[in-house]
């Protein structure tokens, strides 16, 4: 089955086997950066950011946006052209 992302606003079409894989590496990618980044404290950029939310959003957003995604980050804003 294919299925067409937020809306239609993705420009192009996905098996959800390809949607769920591309999301479990971004997942994976996400963990390990946890335990690499983890006890860091606040990164000094927000209030009650951590340098943990920067770290993972920075992995998360390349992992996606390899696999063809549009992403929407509290951390970042809009990447991509997914």
């Amino acid at each position: 089955m294919t299925h067409r992302l937020i809306a239609g606003y993705y420009r192009g079409e996905m098996d959800e086997k390809l949607i769920l894989a591309a999301l479990h590496r971004c997942a994976d990618a996400v963990a390990q950066t946890y335990v690499a980044e983890q006890g860091k404290g606040y990164s000094g950029q927000r209030e009650t950011q951590y340098h943990l939310d920067l770290a993972a959003d920075e992995i998360a957003v390349a992992s996606l946006l390899g696999d063809g995604f549009r992403v929407l980050s509290e951390e970042s804003g809009f990447s991509g052209d997914g």
